[in-house]
């Protein structure tokens, strides 16, 4: 039984507190659309870049005098992300090739180089509040952000990558690339090489292309974003800049087959224990690669903490395994609510497979299989056609057997954008043991580079059942809505205002209340440092009422190993008492030394707590010891560790303890990872 008419009618017809919610958002949406319209738009330029290929190739020093930066054009007059306007410290690019790789050389002037800030020496650890430097690139000039590719430097030279359609942090599948920068005079300057055979990329048979392209300055000192080519607040990949006349060489990977063996031995459970397995990845060519794994070890891999505080609905830690990351774009997508697939619902396997990549006509394909055999077997299966930067479709397929059960999710998908506005939805259905479930959605956004308003309609069966995947809320239909407001201003006090206002209403899927209510949160963040915020909770969750304030508190907004925080709330969830402290603290000492602790105290009613303390110490950007502690609900687990990773070769990992366990496991291992 489907919502009647009489259903629909009464939702868009009787006075509701969300009801009434909507409303008001619709009326200040159509009147912030008038607003805006009636507003000049900002300044965006699309710029175009000539292809120049060059002989000798620089040396990688971060050194600007190599010959072939003479022979290369530059450009320069990059513009402030938020205000289009030209920047005063402005960069000077250039971006040359060659049949080995792409080369990209930066020269960012400052007036103030002694406030460069650069801190971090760990390869893909991020970048946060640190002057960097971005290559954005998408070989197939898509218009897209799925098939740009970024490569990130700070002053110190350190790398962090984002490869399209998603690569686990293991260097020898992500592959090498070099970098170089040095702070000088008036500013700091950069260099990189980028091999073509790590990028996915066209092959046209010795013709020139035409590829995506756009550069990226980030000043910690100004906190501003600025671009090459302006893609403005939204960052609309549309609006990047061209790579003219680029002529690939023919795709031939140097190492198509990467091979990680690992042997784990020591003291587990009682006893000794010893085993091995393989993780595999071989390129296909220069569009698709498969991984395979065999008898892997997720046991050393840390996983996340979640939260300890009070929800409707289920919370999942974020994937760390490298067979899950890799590729993992080709495997994702969310519809609101619900997501088809989450890795994290799959536990240790004996075998697993994942093919993905792009094949002819705009069509990404991601397969996935992981067995443990005679226990459970997984499969996912998910195609995309795009047919413009601004249109795609999506149909995926997921199973979980379990022998005894069996449950599919199929779903059909799509996105389209004309201007401000964009608009997707989509389909599923799920079998679970014979019984049938109904997903179905519709949503449209309108934005504009402060404003966002969306409007979703969900309608979810209580039979539909994504045993793999993520869903808030079964057994309902309504809708939700959403504005927003961001500014950035340039000068003064204050650095950032966040506001939104948001307000949902659904009923049971075959009659009957279930939830509604609508919440207000704002922030401003100062330049000084500090960024406050505070949020109004009001509803209703079948018969028990929300009505809650929450605050938090931060400093430094911007740098990520001296950061102080205090989150509160109180009021009323659930119809229960509602109270939560949150304080935390990181801080790093002597440049090596890192220590975070952060403690939540809940009470719904009941009282919970927990408490985390992380320390890590770093002797090299490839070695480090650490440790976690974890306590929560009555039990603590701790465990150390001491390991090199991350940069190829030979890596190790000494642990003791299991991170993922709820209490102190007795237990010391040793694995040991060659790459052949």
């Amino acid at each position: 039984m489907r919502p009647s008419r009489a259903d629909v009618r009464r939702f868009l017809i009787y006075r509701t507190p969300a009801s009434d919610a909507l409303r008001f958002i619709a009326t200040i949406c159509f009147l912030t659309a008038a607003l805006c319209a009636s507003c000049a738009a900002q300044p965006e330029t699309v710029r175009s870049f000539p292809a120049v290929r060059v002989s000798p190739p620089p040396v990688i020093d971060g050194v600007l005098d190599d010959a072939c930066w003479a022979q290369v054009p530059y450009q320069e007059g990059f513009t402030d992300e938020q205000t289009g306007q030209p920047m005063a410290d402005d960069t000077r690019v250039w971006i040359c090739y060659d049949s080995e790789n792409i080369y990209v050389a930066f020269h960012a002037f400052d007036s103030e180089p002694h406030r460069i800030r650069a801190v971090e020496t760990r390869r893909e650890a991020g970048f946060v509040g640190e002057d960097r430097l971005r290559l954005r690139l998408d070989t197939f000039n898509s218009k897209t952000s799925d098939y740009e590719n970024r490569f990130t430097i700070n002053a110190l030279g350190t790398q962090n990558t984002r490869l399209a359609g998603g690569r686990a942090n293991r260097q020898e599948w992500e592959g090498v690339w070099k970098s170089a920068a040095r702070i000088v005079d008036d500013g700091w300057t950069a260099e990189m090489a980028i091999p073509w055979d790590i990028l996915i990329r066209p092959e046209t048979g010795g013709n020139p292309v035409t590829m995506g392209l756009n550069f990226e300055r980030y000043i910690a000192r100004l906190d501003v974003e600025c671009y090459w080519s302006n893609i403005g607040p939204r960052e609309l990949p549309d609006l990047n800049g061209e790579w003219v006349g680029v002529v690939p060489p023919p795709a031939k990977p140097l190492r198509p087959l990467s091979v990680l063996a690992y042997t784990l031995g020591g003291w587990d459970d009682g006893g000794g224990t010893l085993r091995s397995g393989l993780d595999v990845r071989y390129q296909l060519s220069a569009f698709q690669a498969a991984v395979f794994s065999v008898n892997p070890d997720f046991s050393n891999v840390e996983g996340a903490v979640t939260s300890i505080d009070f929800s409707y609905s289920e919370k999942l830690p974020d994937e760390r395994r490298a067979f899950f990351l890799e590729g993992s774009g080709y495997f994702t997508g969310a519809l609101t609510g619900f997501n088809p697939f989450r890795s994290v619902r799959i536990p240790q396997f004996d075998v697993g497979a994942r093919l993905f990549g792009r094949f002819r006509g705009g069509v990404d394909l991601g397969i996935m299989r992981a067995e443990n055999i005679g226990d459970r077997r997984d499969t996912v299966a998910r195609v995309e056609k795009q047919f413009s930067p601004f249109s795609s479709a999506v149909l995926q397929y997921v199973e979980r057997d379990e022998g005894d059960r069996v449950n599919r999710v199929a779903v059909a998908a799509g996105s389209l954008r004309r201007g401000d506005w964009r608009m997707w939805g989509g389909v599923a259905r799920s079998e679970d043991a014979g019984d049938d479930g109904d997903y179905s959605n519709i949503a449209i956004e309108w934005s504009s580079p402060r404003y966002t308003s969306s409007l979703a309609l969900v309608c979810v069966s209580p039979q539909f059942r994504p045993r793999n995947g993520f869903i808030n809320h079964r057994d309902q239909w309504g809708a939700q809505w959403e504005t927003s407001y961001t500014l950035e201003p340039r000068t003064g006090l204050l650095r950032r205002y966040d506001l939104s206002v948001s307000a949902y209403s659904y009923s049971r899927y075959h009659g009957g209340f279930f939830r509604e209510g609508w919440s207000a949160q704002g922030a401003v963040s100062f330049r000084a440092g500090h960024r406050v915020s505070a949020s109004w909770t009001q509803g209703r969750f079948e018969e028990r009422r929300d009505a809650f304030f929450s605050a938090g508190w931060s400093w430094p907004e911007l740098d990520r190993y001296h950061a102080l925080a205090l989150s509160v709330a109180w009021g009323t969830r659930a119809g229960k008492d509602y109270r939560l402290v949150r304080p935390s603290v990181t801080w790093r000492f002597f440049d090596r030394l890192t220590v975070s602790a952060s403690s939540e105290q809940v009470r719904v009613g009941t009282s919970a707590r927990q408490d985390i303390l992380s320390v890590s110490y770093q002797f090299a950007p490839d070695r480090y010891a650490g440790g976690r502690l974890v306590r929560s609900g009555g039990d603590t687990n701790w465990y150390l560790s001491l390991s090199r990773s991350g940069y190829g070769g030979l890596e190790y990992f000494l642990i003791l303890g299991d991170p993922n366990s709820r209490s102190f496991t007795d237990r010391l291992l040793l694995k040991v990872v060659k790459a052949y």
